[in-house]
């Protein structure tokens, strides 16, 4: 018996299939390309953009250049160890494990802007937009990178002492009052043994 519908080659129906698909996937896409480069959605983008986003950078900007401040002003000995790293105070600071946690977090940290800096702009933002969203991220990414830095020469300047002098994550006394005296120590004397002295 002659089949009433002509059976059609294996790679053509595979063929037939695909573009029978992603029909409308296409359109779809283009329907939301559409709606994300209609006025409202520009207007939505740009009001998100000068209410959320752009003040959320600064906000970090704005803490970073805090931190590298006050890291800045310690290692110059113009503030002293709480004033200066708040969140380090009664922390185990001569402790290995504690150090290398704290330069991975940095590393992470480091990553994270890594791939800020090549992100894509929000959806919908006009030319101008994106360009001032794209300031933003840069000045925000640079102070981080600064306040980092610090950070990192913190903690392996603490890194090293320990190194040094073993003892000093087994003494007693209080971490900040040592480090300020290593920090403030005569020129040509040992921080470590400033440190240590008792």
């Amino acid at each position: 018996m002659v089949p009433l519908t002509p059976r059609l080659p294996p790679l053509t129906l595979l063929a037939l299939a695909l573009a029978l698909v992603g029909a409308p996937v296409a359109h779809a896409q283009d329907l939301t390309s559409q709606a994300a480069t209609s006025p409202a959605a520009t207007s939505q983008a740009a009001g998100q953009l000068a209410q959320e986003q752009l003040p959320a950078l600064a906000a970090r900007e704005q803490a970073a250049r805090a931190r590298a401040a006050a890291a800045t002003a310690w290692f110059e000995g113009r503030l002293d160890w709480g004033g200066a790293f708040p969140d380090l105070v009664g922390a185990p600071v001569f402790a290995a494990g504690f150090l290398d946690a704290g330069l991975a977090a940095l590393d992470r940290a480091g990553q994270q802007r890594a791939a800020e800096r090549v992100a894509a702009p929000p959806v919908g933002l006009a030319e101008r937009d994106q360009a001032r969203w794209r300031a933003a991220v840069q000045a925000t990414l640079a102070a981080e990178d600064q306040a980092d830095a610090l950070r990192r020469q913190l903690l392996l300047g603490l890194r090293a002492a320990s190194m040094r002098a073993p003892g000093l994550a087994e003494l007693p006394g209080e971490a900040a009052l040592r480090l300020d005296a290593a920090r403030t120590a005569p020129e040509g004397a040992d921080p470590a043994q400033a440190a240590t002295a008792p």
